[in-house]
């Protein structure tokens, strides 16, 4: 009898462990278009390999197509983890770009023991065009351009009402301006570049304040793409030490993190969290070596210089001049201080007596830039 008990439990045993070490259940993690992956470890400590697709997933775009609701998934990014004691047995070559799926074996305790990517023939569209083609869909348009030059025509009229009511314009006025490229349009005209430039200058300027090298860390991508940290602070309304010590030193964490919660403003004082702007002006300031005081000043010009102050052209003013209208003299002193208006109303007339408009180049601009064919992605 004891024998026989010995030898059941030394069976269970052998059983059990070939349980936990053997993978015996095959499924696909996840699959789309593959952005990237890199090792990682949670705020636990648990190490894994981190894969990251493209917007949305195949089955979150199918769940979107059944369900008629849009996935809420965190940057618009799938992702999907593996320990990282799982054994790669891929010998599919991948790249950012392809479509691919995530195939993973898992023991019967749900462990992930080992995974392979392979190709996948998942017909992957763009999150923005097949969100255009629902809206047009459910506005009753056949297609994405007629709903477009709708939404537009919607767009500018009340727009130059805005103007109308806000800056005293008539209608002629108002109709001068094309409201679809306006903020663009002012500032490329009162830097004195051009559109492309522009989009080249903010695209740097979004790297920078995104990866900011004074305080990049492990735990920027831990806030910006752990959905389990979000989950954690939903369910126990905490926050752990380290990640509130990093969110008062790194103002884009600060700002990715706080923008989660419509309670923003409870959750800064709760954990007496400083403001984005405060960070994001010590963070400046000590890149470029100089005083806050310093920086705040250096901001506060070249916001003037890009946007305009209180005392600069009005868009009446800047309708009248590109008409002919000529400034008083008041105004003239104006310009030969400001280089942003003097460099804004000469691109205004310009504008206008190419185009009809102030804007208008900036808009041809834009069209024709949209209007380019993108390659396709393999």
């Amino acid at each position: 009898m004891f024998i026989d008990i010995v030898t059941v439990i030394v069976i269970l045993t052998v059983i059990l462990f070939f349980l936990i070490v053997l993978p015996i259940k095959k499924e696909v993690a996840v699959e789309g278009l593959f952005e990237g992956a890199r090792y990682d470890r949670a705020y636990d400590g648990t190490k894994y390999r981190l894969f990251e697709f493209r917007q949305y997933c195949k089955e979150c775009m199918e769940k979107w197509r059944n369900a008629g609701e849009e996935p809420r998934n965190f940057n618009n990014t799938c992702t999907s983890t593996v320990p990282r004691k799982a054994k790669d047995i891929g010998t599919h070559s991948y790249q950012k770009g392809d479509v691919v799926k995530l195939i993973v074996w898992k023991n019967i305790f749900g462990t992930i023991k080992k995974y392979k990517v392979e190709s996948s023939d998942f017909e992957y569209i763009d999150y923005y065009d097949y969100k255009k083609q629902l809206e047009a869909k459910k506005a009753g348009f056949e297609n994405v351009d007629e709903h477009r030059k709708f939404l537009q025509k919607e767009y500018r009229e009340k727009k130059w009402q805005g103007m109308i009511e806000k800056h005293n314009l008539s209608r002629d006025e108002a109709m001068i301006f094309e409201p679809l490229v306006m903020p663009d349009d002012t500032e490329v005209k009162r830097r004195g570049i051009n559109i492309f430039e522009l989009k080249t200058i903010q695209k740097k300027e979004l790297y920078e304040c995104i990866y900011n090298k004074d305080v990049q860390s492990a735990l920027c991508d831990e806030i910006r793409y752990g959905d389990e940290l979000y989950d954690r602070f939903q369910k126990e309304n905490e926050i752990p030490q380290n990640i509130l010590e990093h969110l008062n030193v790194c103002a884009q964490c600060n700002y990715m993190f706080l923008r989660h919660f419509s309670t923003e403003a409870e959750v800064r004082q709760r954990f007496n969290l400083r403001t984005t702007n405060e960070i994001r002006d010590e963070q400046n300031a000590r890149r470029l070596n100089i005083t806050v005081l310093e920086y705040q000043k250096q901001y506060n010009e070249n916001w003037i210089l890009i946007h305009g102050g209180e005392n600069c052209i009005s868009l009446k003013e800047r309708a009248q001049y590109a008409k002919g209208a000529e400034l008083t003299m008041e105004r003239q002193e104006h310009i030969n201080t400001c280089i942003g208006c003097k460099r804004m109303i000469i691109a205004d007339r310009a504008d206008f007596l190419a185009t009809g408009q102030i804007g208008g180049l900036t808009y041809q601009a834009y069209e024709k830039s949209r209007q380019t064919v993108k390659p396709t992605k393999k």
